[in-house]
């Protein structure tokens, strides 16, 4: 997963250190103060790279600016100006690019390594489309849950979930590829492109009608940007899923329902974290707090940011490659957040954003202190 990838750019990473210093040259005026002016700037000498690729593209400068000024589409615009030009591309994303053409995951892990990866997939039980072709509901994974076990943990989870309640379902298993949202949002649009109509005619070889998903930026590029290029499916998100299935009573919640580790609690207060995919672009954010405030035993506080308004966790945007290497202040920030509320459980509904909480926690030295679970970890504890 991510640590196979990590070690694949640590020497790049370190070329890339090299070539942002010399992005910085000190003028006469500024010898002996310390102080360094950036000069190698894009764009009309406006703006610097850095703050090119330090976008999240989480929409909240558009959904906050007063005079309605469409930020995300400008940045969008010069990252796929910079990939056109084949020039100034990060060397982790150019590592992202090359597995998502050629391995069909931005891991760059190979396909012939699947089902090693994959074993966790066949302890489940779940059926692929090619053993079931009639499935009604093709389960999506995303490249996350595929191979980081953070993910794979909450897609356990759901599969469980929905086996219980008796959904009928399929998995691609090995042939699924990645939905495409990273090229694009990172401004490899040919990728993008080129990646949605390899899943579209793929997706109608095997009559897909219905999809599940996992991640909320599968969700969002295939129920809002797939339709573009003839792509057009009845959507549903895991937690929306869940949370229909707990009110058609075809889910039950457990009235004993603990954490194993927080079992001494009377009442273990939980905090929800708002994707921003899910929140902002969608505007899911009643079903999760639906579903979390029907826990017995748990109760729900809110972060001083939530629902649309929520806080980035700091890994979107092609962040949770080219930041690899640094801090991730808005992680920081978001966490500090949650931190106030006095939670012991911090939930969330997407695979980048708890890894990247889990990450900083364990910065802090709090690992131990928090739990970060997804919401179908929740429902589905034993």
């Amino acid at each position: 997963g991510r640590q196979i990838w990590q070690a694949k750019t640590q020497q790049a990473a370190s070329a890339a250190a090299v070539s942002e210093a010399d992005q910085f040259k000190t003028t006469n005026a500024e010898r002996g103060t310390g102080h360094k002016t950036q000069l190698k700037k894009v764009v009309g000498d406006l703006f610097s790279l850095d703050f090119i690729w330090s976008c999240t593209t989480c929409g909240a400068c558009n959904e906050f600016c007063p005079l309605e000024i469409d930020h995300l589409s400008k940045i969008i615009g010069m990252r796929r100006n910079i990939i056109s030009e084949n020039n100034n591309i990060p060397e982790e994303l150019q590592q992202v690019f090359h597995g998502i053409e050629n391995c069909g995951n931005p891991f760059a892990l190979r396909r012939a390594d699947y089902p090693d990866n994959l074993r966790w997939l066949s302890e489940t039980g779940c059926a692929t489309f090619k053993e079931k072709p009639t499935a009604e509901y093709l389960l999506f994974f995303g490249c996350q849950a595929l191979f980081e076990q953070t993910a794979q943990q909450a897609a356990k989870a759901t599969i469980k979930l929905l086996q219980t309640a008796g959904l009928d379902l399929a998995v691609l298993a090995e042939a699924e590829w990645c939905c495409g949202d990273p090229a694009r949002r990172t401004g490899n649009e040919l990728l993008y492109q080129k990646t949605v109509l390899r899943n579209i005619a793929q997706f109608t070889k095997l009559g897909v009608k219905k999809i599940i998903t996992l991640c909320p930026h599968c969700f969002n590029t295939f129920k809002n940007e797939y339709p573009q290029f003839g792509g057009a499916w009845e959507l549903v998100t895991h937690t929306a899923l869940i949370a229909e299935l707990i009110a058609k009573g075809k889910l039950t919640l457990p009235q004993d329902h603990k954490l194993p580790s927080l079992s001494s609690a009377d009442k273990v207060k939980i905090a929800y974290h708002d994707p921003c995919y899910l929140a902002r672009y969608n505007s899911l954010t009643t079903e999760p707090r639906k579903i979390l405030a029907s826990l017995p035993g748990f109760e729900l506080v809110e972060m001083p940011r939530n629902r649309e308004k929520s806080f980035c966790c700091g890994a979107g945007g092609g962040r949770y490659w080219t930041r690899l290497q640094q801090p991730n202040p808005i992680i920081k920030n978001r966490t500090e957040q949650a931190l106030t509320t006095g939670a012991s459980v911090l939930v969330t509904a997407c695979p980048y954003c708890h890894r990247v909480f889990q990450e900083e926690l364990a910065r802090r030295g709090q690992e131990h202190q928090v739990s970060v679970l997804d919401i179908a970890e929740m429902i589905s504890l034993d």
